[in-house]
């Protein structure tokens, strides 16, 4: 079989082993992996084609850069050897034009080369491995279902923005930040999971009015009442980012008190601000240094009561009626100057695709 630059068999006297569990199914094949140089599998595996190997079946992750001008830099991904779950026989597919969630291969755990003597590269390979002679590299590889999605370069190059986004620095090239905007099934390499809750401010004295005491003029509460708001702890896990690909500046930038200047992942405009970021350095399988990115983002609605509904988001507050004691308090922009322009908001806009890509400079 051959599949990307490495010749290999499927080793029948063990392949495949699984196992299915929570959280994570997982079938180990075992392959002997074979010289595909000139000269046939009578060649010795060496380590160049042990390593192409791994990379073939793992993947590989790492920045590249169009000189330009302008300087541009993105994040391109060789896709891991994949096997759909529906398909028994674990054929190859390409992948393009859909996201990977099945089986991916994960790591090469073990492996061990046979019948190779010291001095001696001839010797016949053992029956059932499918290669006639010679040495042969034999490794097992993990297959893992995953939840989050693996797509080729081509899948999530970058487009123009939604009115009201910045336009990515990379058009035309891979970028994840800017297909998360789009929609989580859009991008790569990225986890959600959030964590749904409510929080409850206090009105002022005077907001509320008893509605049972005479009119016209009806007593006015002189406590403040609890109202409920809607929010949510996000987090976005970025996966396997080679360490040039960490976008510092960005990070620094947007964690200054900055929420999303255009709706982000379905959460509409100006309801998301970034709290944190955890950085999870790492070696990959080649010896790479690789992060885990997790950005811990917090969700508050907001939402107005009458039409249209609106979420105003970080950028609004509870407000009394324009006519105390018969309109509805209702939520409202707020901004730090009274001059009606809305242009001094207490949080800026920001471009949070930004935190998905590379830093440009």
């Amino acid at each position: 079989m051959q599949y990307r630059n490495s010749t290999f068999f499927e080793y029948s006297g063990e392949s495949p082993e699984e196992a299915y569990v929570r959280n994570s199914a997982r079938t180990v094949r075992t392959f002997d992996v074979v010289n595909p140089s000139p000269g046939g599998p009578n060649n010795p595996v060496t380590l160049t084609v042990r390593r192409q190997f791994v990379e073939d079946m793992v993947g590989a992750n790492v920045v590249k850069t169009v000189t330009g001008p302008p300087l541009q830099r993105y994040i391109s991904r060789l896709v891991p050897y994949f096997t759909p779950a529906t398909q028994t026989n674990f054929l190859i597919t390409s992948g393009a034009g859909s996201t990977i969630r099945d089986f991916i291969a994960t790591a090469v755990p073990t492996s061990q080369l046979l019948h190779v003597k010291r001095n001696d590269t001839t010797q016949s390979a053992p029956a059932g491995t499918g290669v006639a002679s010679g040495p042969v590299w034999r490794a097992k590889v993990y297959f893992d279902s995953i939840n989050w999605g693996v797509q080729v370069d081509a899948n999530v190059v970058a487009t123009s923005p939604p009115s009201g986004g910045t336009a990515s620095p990379i058009l035309g090239l891979p970028d994840e930040g800017d297909m998360l905007r789009s929609g989580l099934p859009n991008t790569r390499y990225i986890t959600r999971y959030t964590d749904y809750a409510g929080r409850l401010i206090t009105t002022p004295a005077g907001f509320l009015y008893f509605a049972d005491s005479p009119g016209p003029n009806r007593l006015p509460l002189k406590i403040g009442v609890p109202v409920p708001e809607g929010s949510a702890i996000v987090h976005y896990l970025w996966r396997q980012v080679p360490g040039a690909g960490v976008p510092v500046k960005a990070i620094q930038a947007l964690l200054s008190g900055v929420v999303n200047e255009c709706p982000f992942d379905g959460w509409p405009k100006g309801t998301l601000l970034l709290r944190s970021v955890k950085e999870t350095p790492y070696q990959g399988r080649l010896g790479d240094t690789l992060y885990d990115l997790d950005y811990t983002f917090e969700f508050l609605a907001h939402q107005q009561r009458a039409a249209p509904k609106a979420f105003l988001g970080w950028n609004s507050g509870l407000m009394p009626g324009t006519s105390p004691g018969t309109t509805v308090p209702d939520f409202g922009t707020v901004d730090y100057l009274n001059d009606g322009t809305k242009n001094n908001p207490p949080f800026l806009y920001g471009d949070f695709c930004a935190l998905f890509r590379p830093d440009q400079s």
